[in-house]
């Protein structure tokens, strides 16, 4: 897998609350979640799951916020000592 990284353009006027974000086909890996640059641990701001479909395995990940500047927002593979 290789890291994904997207932008949201939250503003006052349009912001961004709890996003969700659903990366296909990402397989099983472990994954690390980072915004504006800064690592990010699971937990009850930040949750990562997995979808399992006939297709493939679908990474999901949700995060509390609610923002009304841009995020940046990367998803990398987590190494094998991670938990995810």
């Amino acid at each position: 897998s290789q890291p994904v990284q997207v932008t949201l353009r939250a503003s006052g006027e349009s912001p961004v609350v709890n996003p969700a974000l659903v990366i296909r086909n990402w397989g099983l890996a472990l994954a690390r979640v980072e915004i504006d640059g800064q690592v990010v641990p699971a937990g009850k701001d930040l949750r990562i799951g997995s979808v399992h479909r006939l297709e493939g395995d679908d990474l999901v990940v949700w995060i509390r916020t609610d923002a009304t500047s841009p995020l940046r927002i990367t998803v990398a593979p987590a190494g094998p000592d991670a938990a995810r």
